[in-house]
Order: C-alpha cells, then sequence, then structure tokens
C-alpha cells in the first residue's frame, strides 16, 4: 500500500519540486513505513526512512517563512532518529 503511494509522491515531485504539499506528503507516508519497519524491529530500516522524510521537511523548515507544521514534523523526525540511532548503538555493545 504505501509502496504506490511513494511511488505516485515521487512522480509527482518528479513534475514539480515546488510544490511543498508534495514533499510533506512524501514525509507522511515515509514516516508511517518507518513506524511499521520499527514494530517489525527492522532498526536500520525505520532509521534510513525517517532520515529521508527529515530530507523532505526540512528545506521545507528552513524557508522564512516556514509552516509552524513543517518545523515541528523536522523536530519530530529528528527526535525519532536520535532515539534509533541510540537503541541501535546501543544493540551493538
Amino acid at each position: 500500500m504505501y509502496e504506490e503511494s511513494l511511488k505516485l509522491r515521487r512522480r509527482l515531485l518528479a513534475r514539480d519540486p515546488e510544490r511543498t504539499e508534495w514533499h510533506d506528503d512524501l514525509a507522511v507516508t515515509l514516516g508511517r513505513k518507518a513506524i511499521i519497519a520499527e514494530t517489525s524491529e527492522d532498526l536500520p530500516r525505520a532509521l534510513a526512512l525517517l532520515r529521508e522524510a527529515l530530507s523532505e521537511v526540512e528545506p521545507l523548515a528552513a524557508r522564512p517563512a516556514a509552516a509552524v507544521r513543517w518545523k515541528d514534523c523536522a523536530a519530530f523526525y529528528r527526535k525519532q532518529i536520535a532515539r534509533l540511532d541510540a537503541a541501535l548503538a546501543a544493540a551493538r555493545h
């Protein structure tokens, strides 16, 4: 289900990369896939998906007139990435 959504969103962004709502939608879909990966105990995959989601919203959050939502999303993804990084580091020891 999410794979088809990701393909569509990426195709739309290829057509018009300036559509901020499409970047936001892509980030949300990636975040949902990260949740699934984490619950399946695939932490490296979850981490990769969260980093990709962050890469979609960080440029939006950095804009001078950025919506609070994008800043909040970027902060959320950073927090989740740090949490998973710590979990992976602990698992290695």
